[in-house]
C-alpha cells in the first residue's frame, strides 16, 4: 500500500465592495469569497455582517452566521448583503461580512477525513462594504408680503421660511443676506445677514 500524504492547505479570503444605496429598495453588494487552492470536496463557511459606521437593519439586511458552499474543485463562493435605499443626505457608511467555521463535507467514495488545520480562515478577515451616498437635498426660501404699517418707528418682522427637498443626518449650514429690489435699505428696512 502507497500512502501519499497530503501536504497541501487552503487559504479564505473576502473581498471588499462598494455600492451605490439608491433612493428606495435594495441594492445587492456581492462579496467573492475565495479559496487559495481548490478542495476535493466541498466545503462550507459561514458569514455573519457587523455594523461600522452603516446600521443594520436600517442600512443594510445583516447576515448572522448564514451558511454558504463551495463546490468540489471550485474555488470562490458570493455573499451579498442587501443594502436600503433611501432619500436621506448623509456620508458614506461601512459594514463588515466576516467569514467563519471553514468545514469541508464528509469523506464519501473511499474519501479520507480532512485534517481541519488544512483549511484556513486568517484573523481578522473581513470584508469591507462601503456603501455611498447619492442623495441631495435642495434649499429654498419663501416669499413674505406683510403690511408697512403707519407707525412711527413700529418694526415689521419678516420671517422667511426656509426649506428642504430631503432631510439630512448632516448639519446644514445656510448663510443669508438682504439686497435692495425696488424698497432700500436703511429707510425701508434693516438690511441683514447671518447664517
Amino acid at each position: 500500500t502507497g500512502t501519499i500524504s497530503n501536504d497541501d492547505t487552503t487559504t479564505l479570503s473576502i473581498n471588499s465592495v462598494t455600492v451605490t444605496e439608491g433612493l428606495a429598495g435594495t441594492t445587492p453588494a456581492a462579496f467573492a469569497v475565495t479559496l487559495s487552492a481548490p478542495v476535493d470536496r466541498a466545503v462550507s463557511f459561514t458569514a455573519t455582517t457587523s455594523d461600522g459606521t452603516a446600521n443594520a437593519p436600517g442600512d443594510y439586511v445583516p447576515l448572522a452566521g448564514q451558511s454558504f458552499n463551495i463546490a468540489a474543485g471550485a474555488t470562490t463562493a458570493t455573499v451579498t448583503v442587501s443594502v436600503n435605499g433611501d432619500n436621506v443626505v448623509e456620508n458614506d457608511e461601512t459594514y463588515f461580512v466576516t467569514p467563519a467555521a471553514l468545514t469541508a463535507a464528509p469523506p464519501a467514495g473511499g474519501q479520507a477525513p480532512l485534517d481541519p488545520a488544512t483549511l484556513i480562515i486568517p484573523a481578522n478577515t473581513r470584508g469591507t462594504g462601503t456603501i455611498t451616498n447619492d442623495d441631495f437635498t435642495q434649499i429654498s426660501i419663501d416669499d413674505v408680503r406683510r403690511i408697512e404699517g403707519s407707525a412711527a418707528g413700529a418694526v415689521n418682522p419678516f420671517r422667511f421660511p426656509v426649506s428642504m427637498t430631503n432631510p439630512s443626518q448632516l448639519p446644514i449650514t445656510v448663510q443669508f443676506a438682504t439686497i435692495d429690489g425696488t424698497a432700500t435699505a436703511p429707510a425701508d428696512y434693516v438690511a441683514t445677514t447671518g447664517t
